[in-house]
């Protein structure tokens, strides 16, 4: 595969969003290659999560401006080492949810949502439901790559129509 300079350039910056060496409590020990993308259920999750980081107002939130496609592709592309830390990390909330408020992530009001990732976000969370990756770090990685997505060239698969840039007031004559 030859890679030219920018996209060189790209798949390095990513490196700078790599989870850190914390985020798994121990490495996969399958012999199963992980699964690549997102299942529908994933999708959603992942998509409240970016949105409770990025939410809409009156600009377009984390949805809206494609992060979930983007995580797809750096994953892909760049990362596909990731892919089981996320695989476990969605799973894990949903089950954290059900624990707390006997329902899907995706089924709960803005409100308990926020709720739930504050815990996360502190490691509160009950371990039984996150054996394969830690809590804080996940929301943390989470985090991290949402705003990445929402500020990422559109090329990519975030930012859709260049809105975030535009939120900011960013001009992106050069690019």
């Amino acid at each position: 595969m030859e890679v030219d300079r920018r996209e060189f350039l790209y798949l390095l910056s990513a490196l700078a969003a790599a989870p850190p060496s914390s985020l798994a409590f121990s490495q996969p020990k399958s012999s199963i290659p992980p699964r690549k993308g997102f299942d529908p259920s994933e999708r959603e999750i992942l998509g409240s999560l970016c949105e409770q980081i990025f939410p809409k107002d009156d600009f377009p939130g984390a949805k809206e401006l494609g992060a979930v496609n983007f995580l797809e592709n750096i994953l892909g592309q760049a990362h596909p080492e990731w892919w089981p830390l996320y695989h476990a990390g969605l799973k894990a909330t949903d089950q954290a949810s059900h624990e707390s408020f006997q329902k899907s992530f995706t089924q709960l009001p803005f409100e308990e949502q926020t709720s739930l990732m504050q815990k996360m976000e502190k490691g509160e969370l009950s371990l039984a439901s996150w054996k394969e990756v830690q809590p804080a770090s996940f929301f943390q990685m989470i985090r991290d790559h949402t705003l990445q997505a929402v500020f990422s060239h559109p090329k990519y698969g975030g930012n859709k129509d260049k809105a975030a840039w535009k939120m900011i007031g960013y001009d992106d004559w050069w690019a």
